[in-house]
């Protein structure tokens, strides 16, 4: 959330709950800055109730990861006439190996060119529409590989959306991407996290915040989650 308590974000149960209901998993939904009710982020309430080493431990872990190639997403507009406006823009996203090179500010160099994984494909969506170079598409479901320390985390993000902007000179692309996280998932990642007391405290709040009502058991075992982003642009090397 920022500085106001808001958070960007989707309705992703299609439920406004200011309150406490059984609906709505008994979780109480954000608004965002410009007044949209019913955003469900309860990875944000996480952060907020972990304590301030850990919120501002979780979010160094996952920059270190990028900066170390273990977090490596290429996006693909696919099929795009035009970085601002086209009627019909697919993406995809698949998984790249390598270490990134850094500039200067420490941040990843633009135009480098990376290498597919063996198992590349992470997910993607059907194509939409490009509108002021933004692109908004979901639901999708999208896989996060993350490797911190040398150790290997996977989750899913079940029903993702994202809205993805291109800059006007085309060499940035920034936005938020969001959906629900499976309990399950948490809970693996928290039994082997490399940090014993953040995996330990994601464990044991994890169930307590599911928001998130799985449509096949009615039960509530996933927690919604937006994230924002920033990316640049890459090549890839696709060999034979």
């Amino acid at each position: 959330t920022d500085e106001n308590g808001y958070t960007r974000g989707w309705d992703l149960d299609g439920l406004t709950t200011d309150g406490p209901i059984e609906e709505g998993c008994y979780k109480t939904d954000y608004v965002s800055a410009d007044g949209v009710s019913g955003i469900d982020n309860q990875v944000a309430m996480l952060l907020e109730s972990a304590g301030t080493e850990i919120a501002e431990a979780l979010p160094l872990l996952i920059q270190n990861a990028i900066k170390e190639g273990g977090i490596l997403m290429l996006a693909e507009l696919v099929g795009a006439d035009s970085m601002t406006n086209d009627d019909e823009v697919g993406l995809a996203f698949r998984r790249g190996v390598g270490r990134p090179m850094l500039g200067t500010d420490d941040a990843l160099l633009p135009d480098q060119t990376f290498t597919l994984h063996d198992e590349p494909w992470l997910g993607g969506h059907q194509p939409g529409a490009l509108v002021g170079g933004t692109l908004e598409g979901g639901p999708f479901d999208l896989r996060l590989p993350i490797v911190v320390f040398g150790i290997f985390y996977e989750i899913t993000l079940r029903d993702a959306r994202i809205s993805l902007t291109v800059s006007p000179d085309g060499r940035e692309v920034s936005g938020i991407v969001g959906g629900g996280i499976p309990v399950s998932d948490i809970l693996t990642v928290g039994d082997t996290i490399v940090v014993p007391e953040l995996g330990a405290l994601v464990k044991a709040l994890a169930p307590s915040l599911a928001d998130l009502r799985n449509e096949e058991s009615g039960e509530c075992d996933r927690i919604s989650a937006v994230a924002e982003f920033r990316g640049i642009p890459a090549f890839i090397f696709e060999g034979d």
